[in-house]
């Protein structure tokens, strides 16, 4: 197959070692994890992506160092869900820029009072606002043109070299690696952006939004006979989308600091697998 020397049973292993890593990628990859993309679509692409990688994994590999895992039906499964793991790690990291985005839509949906005329997410297959949808179709293109896709290609080929297919459990026994506690914490970390980023994204039309409800209880108090529900609703759907078109210019901007933030997490998610 394409000059892949799959002769060996160990071969055979660490192929499909390496295709479960790569699976586990596209579990929660963005782009890649959305329910949009044919499942038969991702599965071809993480077997052509492991058969690009594998020559180069393969030969790396060290002759007779998964042989203990062949003889143990809980360490093969073990190792197995290893391997998904490490990939959808990597996948999470890379993913948070772009649930960061959607946070923010989802913020200036429920500011704006978008949430009464939710729409059908075919992603998501559940309903969310307008703005949300134009977050995370925006943030999605941003990640395609910034080359995200080209980091996460590079991503997992490091891990192969930091954590090799096979490397989480330990060659004596079935102790798991104690680095996998501490990229546990950095996912953690990792989620704990996701809240930030996504609020910081939404601040400005949050400022403005809490502003005109401030001015629109004034208006309430001063004039009592306006009807101030009316008038406030308008208003915050047009302050929320010029808001919205005051912010749109730096988002890529925004978003290609993220990105930069993405890269180091991921370094630092390599310094601790390697230990």
């Amino acid at each position: 197959m394409m000059g892949i020397p799959l002769e060996t049973t160990e071969a055979m292993v660490v192929f499909l070692l390496v295709f479960f890593r790569i699976t586990g990628v596209m579990l929660s990859a963005p782009l890649f994890s959305n329910r949009s993309f044919p499942v038969s679509v991702r599965m071809w692409f993480a077997v052509v992506l492991a058969m690009l990688m594998f020559p180069l994994v393969w030969g790396r590999t060290v002759e007779g160092g998964l042989e203990s895992l062949l003889d143990s039906e809980v360490a093969a499964t073990l190792v197995v869900m290893s391997e998904l793991a490490i990939g959808w790690t990597i996948g999470w990291i890379a993913s948070v820029m772009v649930f960061a985005m959607q946070l923010a839509g989802h913020v200036l949906g429920q500011e704006i009072g978008f949430s009464i005329g939710e729409v059908f997410d075919p992603v998501s297959e559940g309903q969310s606002a307008i703005t949300t949808q134009l977050f995370f179709t925006l943030a999605l293109v941003l990640f395609v043109v910034l080359d995200g896709p080209d980091l996460i290609v590079h991503a997992v080929n490091r891990s192969f070299v930091v954590m090799p297919p096979g490397g989480v459990i330990a060659s004596i026994g079935l102790a798991p690696a104690s680095s996998i506690f501490d990229a546990g914490l950095l996912v953690k970390d990792a989620g704990s952006d996701f809240f930030t980023n996504g609020v910081t994204l939404a601040l400005p039309g949050m400022v403005g939004l809490m502003l005109a409800t401030a001015a629109m209880a004034i208006l309430a108090r001063a004039v009592p006979e306006m009807n101030v529900f009316i008038l406030g609703f308008t208003i915050r759907i047009l302050l929320g989308l010029f808001t919205t078109w005051l912010v749109l210019p730096f988002i890529a901007d925004v978003f290609a600091g993220y990105l930069e933030v993405t890269q180091l997490m991921l370094e630092d998610l390599f310094l601790v697998w390697k230990g």
